[in-house]
């Protein structure tokens, strides 16, 4: 940011809440800095916090699914109940986060959330699941596109998982590229930077 400003950019820099101002059922905050020739940058929050549920983004209760998955990590889940109970009676804060289709905030999905590690994971009738591919896509505004992820659903989840909202930041661009358009209508044409060589 000060080499950017140092050699003739306007820079801001702000970060974004999800929940709290974009509508978006995550809360994974995410900073966020603008650079233009022509001035700064300041975007338009809506301040609209999320006011719906996570069910909007799951798939519909299936109980051959659903049994299934929960089957699947049932294992990884005792043990995790049973390392949480050792830690609980140490006095340390550990344990793993779940919603249901009801949960108003969907915590973030972590770089190694395939281990099940921490969650958020489904309740159902059955026990805890993952969360599928597909719900996570919805959740992060993904469309996707063949080949564009991973087959291998640990590696898929990690990619989305670490990725943006994306429905935030098509607005963003949307508002950027509306800026950079009124600029260059109005003739503010910005004097290109300096490169200064560092002695």
């Amino acid at each position: 940011m000060a080499h950017l400003e140092r050699i003739g950019y306007h820079v801001q820099y702000f970060e974004l809440s999800p929940h709290a101002e974009w509508g978006e059922p995550q809360d994974r905050r995410r900073g966020v800095m603008v650079a233009t020739l022509f001035g700064k940058f300041y975007p338009s929050i809506p301040m609209i916090p999320f006011a719906g549920r996570a069910g909007d983004y799951l798939d519909a209760p299936d109980p051959i699914k659903d049994r299934e998955d929960a089957d699947a990590i049932r294992n990884s889940i005792e043990g995790r109940k049973l390392h949480h109970a050792r830690h609980k009676a140490a006095g340390n804060r550990f344990g793993f986060s779940t919603i249901d289709h009801d949960s108003t905030k969907v915590p973030t999905i972590t770089k190694s959330y395939a281990k099940v590690n921490s969650g958020p994971f489904v309740v159902t009738p059955y026990g805890l699941r993952l969360l599928r591919q597909g719900e996570i896509e919805r959740l992060m505004g993904f469309t996707p596109a063949k080949g564009f992820t991973s087959h291998a659903y640990s590696t898929a989840v990690e990619i989305l998982g670490q990725g943006v909202q994306t429905r935030i930041f098509r607005q963003l661009l949307k508002q950027v590229g509306d800026f950079l358009e009124f600029m260059i209508v109005n003739r503010r044409i910005p004097r290109a930077p300096e490169h200064k060589q560092s002695t």
